[in-house]
């Protein structure tokens, strides 16, 4: 092979081989990206779930507080009836 053939061909075979490493580069940022996403579409399914029980908790506060007036209420009720 003459040696301005060969250059061509290796100036090619270089080029050919930078385009084929950008292209993977691209795959694997796009396949970054997706993933990014999947992360981002779990956290704010986390958030909302922990929102959810933290309004749960909310209400269950609420609920043993009305119990433990109630209770009260019945304790007094039943201290007026024994006298």
């Amino acid at each position: 092979m003459p040696p301005s053939l060969h250059w061509r061909w290796y100036t090619q075979l270089k080029k050919s081989s930078c385009f084929h490493s950008t292209q993977h580069t691209a795959h694997s940022t796009q396949h970054t990206a997706h993933s990014t996403q999947h992360t981002a579409h779990s956290t704010q399914h986390t958030a909302h779930s922990t929102q959810h029980t933290a309004h749960s908790t909310q209400h269950t506060a609420h609920s043993t507080q009305h119990t433990a007036h109630s209770t009260q209420h019945t304790a007094h009720s039943t201290q007026h009836t024994a006298r």
